[in-house]
């Protein structure tokens, strides 16, 4: 019956751990990662609860002394092994079929950027040290404290550290076209819904604005928004007025707004010097009728968003 119940402890622990650190460091911004990263952990960790009461009902007998250092030891151990077998099993048999993927994942990192594997990582060692203090230990005030702010840390280190690694910044794009003689189609405004809404009336003004102040002159409206990333609020406004002939790569501002101006000869950038990050904003050729442009922009965790710049009605 000890053994049921320790297991049980550990189990319910785990899993309790796991969804507040997943989809409260979510819910309040601070997952470093978006919907995918958020649902990639979830899977991983289906079985951890598992694993983490097997080990917690085959401890020692209770007369036997319990460190706590020794139980969350071994908690940190479990999650940790677990961890990294189950994220990379999972990805190997999504992605299998894509051809590439899989052979080295068991060696190397889940995403370019880590994001991925440095949540992962920190929410099953704190779920696997949190299950194994309260399952096999006396439950002391001590012993009751320690996990909560374990928990704590392990919600707000992470994409801290994340976001100061990668330059991580609130990086909003507008594309901005000549206003044609016809009646203006509605914006396409698109967002993640992990990032905060974009207020597009307030935008749209401040965007027209800038242009105004940058001397540049004409009738332009607004037909892209885009958002995606946490932290500083840092605003690129793309002029485009002919269709692009040859991909382009417009580089991120890092920390401060700029404006990139299609013209005869090439792009300007407003202002003339700026400090940029080695992430870019890709245009290339449409071949569809209605479209200026493809663009394609990627966060800070290498995940890509793609949509088209349409004509100006005429």
């Amino acid at each position: 019956m000890a053994r049921l119940s320790r297991f049980a402890v550990a189990a319910i622990t785990a899993i309790a751990v796991t969804l507040i650190l997943t989809y409260g460091t979510y819910a309040i911004r601070l997952l470093a990662g978006g919907p995918l990263t958020r649902r990639y952990i979830v899977w991983s960790s289906f079985l951890l609860p598992i694993f983490l009461g097997l080990c917690a009902a085959v401890w020692p007998a209770p007369k036997l002394k319990r460190s706590a250092l020794a139980a969350g030891t071994s908690g940190a151990a479990v999650g940790l092994a677990y961890i990294y077998v189950a994220t990379r099993l999972l990805f190997w048999v999504v992605f299998k079929s894509w051809g590439g993927f899989g052979h080295s994942i068991f060696f190397g990192p889940v995403t370019t950027s880590g994001d991925l594997d440095l949540e992962a990582f920190t929410f099953a060692i704190t779920s696997g040290i949190c299950a194994m203090l309260l399952a096999i230990t006396a439950r002391s005030r001590r012993v009751l404290l320690a996990p909560a702010i374990i928990v704590v840390i392990a919600a707000i280190a992470p994409g801290s550290a994340f976001n100061i690694i990668t330059h991580n910044q609130e990086f909003t794009i507008a594309v901005v076209t000549p206003q044609g003689t016809a009646a203006s189609s509605p914006r396409q405004v698109l967002e993640r819904i992990d990032i905060p809404r974009i207020d597009v009336a307030n935008v749209t003004s401040h965007v027209l604005h800038s242009l105004g102040e940058a001397g540049i002159t004409g009738m332009y409206q607004v037909v892209e928004l885009y958002r995606q990333g946490h932290g500083k609020r840092v605003l690129a406004i793309v002029v485009i007025s002919e269709p692009i002939a040859s991909a382009v790569k417009l580089p991120e501002p890092s920390g401060a707004d700029v404006i990139y101006l299609q013209g005869p000869d090439g792009w300007r950038t407003v202002p003339s010097q700026v400090r940029t990050l080695d992430r870019y904003i890709e245009f290339r050729p449409d071949t569809g009728d209605k479209s200026l442009a493809a663009l394609m922009i990627r966060d800070a965790g290498g995940w890509g968003t793609g949509f088209a710049v349409p004509k100006p009605d005429r």
